[in-house]
């Protein structure tokens, strides 16, 4: 688990064809929103996206702004008399932009906070506020993305009779 940026992948066993898992998914998965449909189009589907052969990279629809939504690609493979799913939940790009500078400005102040430590004896104190934000970020970014991965997760499991 990474814990500055989440991400995540897991791996279901179905006892479903490949074709059937496709199948479901589609009851499931409306084409993605324009933007303007956004505000104005309400769907009975839970999920919107792009399915393929045997491919999906689809997002939840909620009815609230949570920036760090996941995203879930994955692929669905024969195996044995059932289907392999590999899935992968990941963050929108553009928020993977603002975390790398979000703790990337963390960490070089950090560091010319820790250099003027050292060399010029100012007080440990100076510290806290980096030690307070980065676990801000932390939990800020873990917690928004696995209140809505868990979902997805179970939506998957239970959809695909996976274990």
């Amino acid at each position: 688990m990474n814990y500055f940026i989440p991400y995540h992948e897991l791996t279901l066993q179905s006892p479903l064809s490949p074709a059937e898992v496709m199948r479901r998914l589609e009851i499931y998965v409306r084409p993605r929103r324009t933007f303007a449909e956004r505000f104005t189009v309400y769907s009975e589907k839970p999920y919107e996206g792009e399915l393929a052969q045997s491919e999906f990279r689809i997002s939840r629809i909620i009815g609230y702004r949570n920036s760090f939504l996941p995203f879930s690609e994955g692929k669905v493979d024969p195996s044995g008399s059932g289907s392999q799913i590999r899935l992968v939940l990941r963050l929108n790009p553009f928020v993977n932009l603002f975390a790398l500078i979000w703790f990337g400005l963390l960490l070089l102040f950090l560091a010319l906070d820790l250099f003027a430590l050292f060399t010029q004896q100012t007080s440990s104190a100076s510290l806290v506020p980096f030690v307070v934000m980065v676990g801000f970020g932390i939990l800020l970014f873990n917690g928004s993305f696995w209140f809505e991965a868990r979902k997805s997760i179970t939506f998957f499991k239970d959809l695909f009779n996976a274990a």
